[in-house]
């Protein structure tokens, strides 16, 4: 968050941030303990790394949290756990959003700057007991954190700063130019600011990238270099291109599509 530092993104203000964690995945019920199960263990009240305590038998794909400081008298003995990046989605309507998405991309790379960041685990009652300690450890930073809900098992954590993007948006003219393009087929993620100011948030489409191209222990760095990310389908990312293009000659004469494999490329 600027204060978890950026899950993913704000594109006003998320992403995705995606080393591929796959927290589609949903662990079995004997292991989703309640937050009174990890106060009965004695996990919030240990003289270690509380997180590690939490999160000790999941695997680092399946968490992703980071601080801008370490709260060592609480717990909180680093700045970072897990992945450093990801890309996970949620129900629109959890979180406000009105466009036209079955899905909306919650996405994370490192050192992404922005007001607030989300952070995510597979295990959401973990979760929730990671937002006890955060809040007892700054309560004006982390106090008014929400859990919310990935599709699929798992969630992230957030403030309303950081879902006042989801809930403000307004069609754009990217949305118009992709209008009549299915949204599965590309995924655009945007750092704020860039683009001549022609993006209103940090992401478009809904390519889940997961499991089109990511492989286990690739970062979403590694495919979505440039300030401007688009993959996926070559031909919807040629049309984006071309129609970007025509827009605004000069913003992105110069973008281009580049093919990874037979059925992914990505623009830049």
């Amino acid at each position: 968050m600027k204060r978890l530092h950026f899950i993913a993104a704000s594109a006003i203000a998320v992403t995705l941030l995606l080393g591929s964690c796959s927290k589609e995945a949903t662990l079995p019920k004997d292991n989703q303990l309640s937050n009174e199960s990890y106060r009965n263990k004695g996990l919030l009240n240990l003289k270690g790394d509380r997180i590690d305590e939490i999160l000790r038998d999941l695997k680092s794909s399946d968490y992703s949290l980071t601080f801008q400081k370490a709260y060592p008298e609480h717990g909180i003995s680093r700045t970072s756990y897990g992945d450093g990046s990801f890309l996970h989605f949620a129900d629109p309507k959890k979180l406000g959003f009105n466009l036209n998405y079955d899905k909306v991309p919650i996405w994370k790379i490192p050192k992404m700057i922005v007001p607030t960041c989300p952070d995510m685990a597979i295990d959401i009652h973990r979760l929730d007991a990671i937002k006890d300690i955060l809040a007892k450890a700054d309560v004006r930073q982390f106090g008014a954190l929400q859990t919310i809900n990935f599709l699929g098992g798992g969630g992230f954590l957030a403030d309303e700063q950081h879902l006042a993007q989801y809930k403000n948006a307004q069609p754009d003219k990217i949305d118009e130019l992709t209008k009549d393009l299915s949204l599965e087929k590309f995924l655009i993620l945007n750092l704020p600011g860039k683009s001549a100011g022609h993006f209103t948030r940090s992401f478009y489409g809904t390519a889940d990238l997961n499991k089109i191209i990511l492989k286990p222990g690739q970062d979403l760095r590694e495919i979505l270099k440039p300030t401007l990310k688009g993959c996926f389908d070559p031909v919807i990312l040629d049309a984006i291109r071309e129609r970007l293009q025509k827009f605004d000659p000069v913003a992105f004469g110069g973008l281009a599509v580049r093919s990874i494999d037979q059925n992914v490329a990505v623009m830049y």
